[in-house]
């Protein structure tokens, strides 16, 4: 019976050692709102930020939320459209990857077997943002094929001057909070 007792301590820290670590929440949700090209909302009232992206913003938080204006607002008002003709009212599948510090899901979003954020990056509608393989970074993530995955496409959009890519010397005004 000691004997058992035994076995049962030294496999009991080994159980939670080997489920520290859990693998990213996934579920399918049905996309009711698409606030801009990375930030939606699902039918029960979840609002996603999309992993690993910016996109240009269509409203100015530290204006009062007033609309943006100029190339900013036209790039934020093609990601919008973009992503809304992707997921709006439709089913989507969420990898959860953390909250932000707005209490936004951040997360993946597959729909037809399609990562959203690296299609927005591939057609020049976004940027890789707020994801490092720095470990001191605080986007830091473990997803190192994914974040280069991102790299690539990007580097594809920005060699063939695709979307935001298209006149390097008008990217300050498409992000000018960079």
């Amino acid at each position: 019976m000691r004997r058992k007792i035994k076995l049962l301590a030294l496999a009991f820290p080994l159980t939670l050692i080997s489920c520290g670590k859990a693998e990213p929440k996934q579920y399918e949700c049905f996309i009711v709102s698409v606030h801009d090209g990375d930030t939606f909302k699902d039918e029960k009232g979840n609002v996603y930020r999309l992993f690993g992206v910016d996109t240009p913003e269509l409203n100015d938080q530290f204006n009062g939320f007033q609309p943006t204006t100029g190339i900013e607002h036209v790039c934020a008002q093609m990601a919008q459209i973009y992503a809304s003709n992707q997921i709006y009212k439709k089913y989507v599948n969420i990898s959860v990857v953390t909250k932000d510090k707005y209490q936004r899901v951040v997360a993946s979003i597959i729909y037809n077997g399609k990562d959203l954020a690296t299609e927005l990056v591939r057609n020049g509608l976004a940027r890789v943002a707020y994801i490092s393989s720095n470990r001191k970074s605080p986007y830091f993530s473990d997803r190192f094929n994914y974040y280069k995955q991102l790299l690539l496409v990007q580097k594809y959009a920005f060699e063939h001057k695709v979307g935001i890519w298209a006149n390097e010397s008008r990217f300050s005004e498409i992000f000018p909070k960079s």
